[in-house]
C-alpha cells in the first residue's frame, strides 16, 4: 500500500520518525492510524455495549454483527459496523427501549438518519418492502468500486520514496 504525505509534509516525531516531504510516496509498513489492536478494542466495546440491550452476536461475524429480538422470536433490529463506522436498523419498538441506550453509550459526532436509499461507507443500500417473506435489504459497493482509480507507480519511483511527487 502506497501513500502520498499531504501538501504540508508531516513533520519528525523524535524518536520515531523523520520528517516527510510534502507530498512524498510513502510506502506503508504498519498500521496507517491508532494502536494495531485499536478495531479489535473498538469491536470488543461494541459487542459489550449490544449484549448489555439484550443483542444476540451474529456466528458468521461474532463481533461485527448483532440482531435483537421480540420475546416471540421477531426480528426487531439489526447492527453491524468495523470501528466507528455502524449502521442500526430496527422497528418502532427497538428504536423506543434500544436506540437510545446506544445514543447515550456510543456519543458519536453525527447520528444520521437516513431514509433508503441512502450511501454509508461507500455501499448503497436499497429495501423492497412487499410485506412477502423475499423482503430484503440489499448493500451494493458496485459504484464505490467503479469510482476507485490504481494507482501504477513504476519501480524507477518505489527505488526512490522519499522524492516530491509531481502534480
Amino acid at each position: 500500500l502506497y501513500l502520498r504525505a499531504p501538501a504540508t509534509g508531516i513533520p519528525a516525531m523524535e524518536g520515531q520518525w523523520d520528517a516527510v516531504p510534502p507530498r512524498a510516496l510513502m510506502l506503508c509498513k504498519s498500521w496507517v492510524y491508532g494502536l494495531k489492536g485499536a478495531p479489535r478494542e473498538w469491536n470488543e466495546v461494541h459487542a459489550e455495549a449490544f449484549t448489555e440491550t439484550g443483542a444476540l452476536s451474529s456466528r458468521m461475524a461474532p463481533k461485527t454483527l448483532f440482531y435483537w429480538f421480540d420475546q416471540n422470536g421477531i426480528l426487531e433490529g439489526i447492527a453491524g459496523g468495523h470501528v466507528d463506522d455502524d449502521l442500526f436498523a430496527g422497528n418502532s419498538n427497538w428504536k423506543k427501549t434500544k436506540l437510545p441506550k446506544l445514543k447515550k453509550r456510543f456519543a458519536y459526532a453525527k447520528w444520521q438518519k437516513g431514509d433508503i436509499p441512502f450511501v454509508h461507507t461507500g455501499r448503497l443500500i436499497t429495501q423492497q418492502i412487499e410485506g412477502k417473506q423475499s423482503d430484503f435489504i440489499k448493500l451494493d459497493q458496485k459504484q464505490f468500486a467503479l469510482g476507485l482509480k490504481q494507482i501504477t507507480v513504476p519501480r524507477t519511483r518505489r527505488q526512490n520514496l522519499d522524492a516530491a511527487m509531481a502534480v
